[in-house]
Order: structure tokens, then sequence, then C-alpha cells
């Protein structure tokens, strides 16, 4: 019964987490989004939505396997700055997305652009003794009233795009 049981905790797991990342997966990311707002009112909750600058780049000039590597790290540096009350997840390739719980407006400022400068101060170093420069793009909004979950999504992502059509490396709040 034991063994059953380690299983299923472990198909549970796996079919919301992202297996390189250990971040939430999709799936994961969105069942938590949903239930935060089902209490959520306007302004309570924001997302932020995450691309790697130019990570096409870095997987053709450096193979798939450092690329990983570079999520991973990213991953990482991306968890480091949020509260254990957030969440973050890899909505697939380069993208991710974070679930920001909280009211105040500039603390989710200031988590994006310490995020940012986070994965931008510090070279990903390599297992073979290089390292790699990296930049994140971030487009961030708070929940407005009546708004979907996609609608919601939609909104961060504008705000992502228009991060990368001004330059990159850079927080855009919509």
């Amino acid at each position: 019964m034991t063994q059953r049981k380690v299983q299923e905790l472990s198909l549970s797991r796996s079919a919301t987490t992202d297996s390189l990342t250990g971040l939430l997966n999709r799936a994961g990311f969105r069942s938590r989004l949903e239930q935060a707002m089902l209490n959520a009112s306007a302004g309570t909750i924001s997302l932020a939505m995450i691309d790697v600058d130019r990570f096409k780049l870095i997987n053709d000039n450096s193979g798939h396997q450092v690329g990983d590597l570079v999520l991973k790290e990213i991953a990482k540096r991306i968890s480091g700055q949020v509260r254990s009350s957030d969440a973050v997840g890899r909505l697939g390739g380069d993208e991710f997305i974070i679930l920001l719980n909280t009211p105040n407006w500039e603390m989710v400022q200031d988590i994006c652009n310490r995020i940012v400068a986070t994965v931008c101060d510090t070279a990903v170093e390599l297992p073979s003794g290089g390292s790699i420069k990296t930049a994140i793009s971030c487009g961030v909004t708070r929940l407005q009233a009546g708004l979907a979950v996609d609608d919601f999504i939609h909104e961060a992502d504008i705000a992502l795009y228009e991060a990368k059509r001004g330059g990159r490396n850079r927080v855009v709040v919509a």
C-alpha cells in the first residue's frame, strides 16, 4: 500500500511540476491561479510574465544542454526573489510566470525589478568553465474586476511584449 501511495504522489506531482526546473508547469500554475482568483478582489494579486531575452541564440550558439542549464539557473534566481505566498511557473520554452499575492503594487514592481537585475547582474557559470550573460524581459499587471483567468494572463503577456519592444532587460507595467 505504501509503494502505491508513493507512486500516486509522484504522478500527481509530475502532472503539475515542470521536470526541468522543478517549478509549477502550465497546468499546475493555472490551477494555482484559478484558486487564487476565486478569493481575490481587484488589485490584490498581480501576474508577472517573463521571457528570456534572445534565448534562441543561446540554444543555437551553445546547444540545448547549455540552454537547459540557463533555464534552470534563471528559475532558481526567480524563485529566490519571491515570497513563499507567491507562485512561480514555467509555461514552456523560455517563458515563466509569477503570481504575486499582495495588494502592495510598489512591492510587486520592486520584486519584478529585483528579478530582472538578479538575472542580468551575474552571468550563468557553465560546467566547461565559461559563462553566459543572460537577461529577461518582464511584463506585470494587477487583477482588475471582471477579468477571467485567460484575460489576466493576456494582460501580463501584452506588458511583456511591450518590454521586449522597448529594448528588453526591463519591466513594463500594464
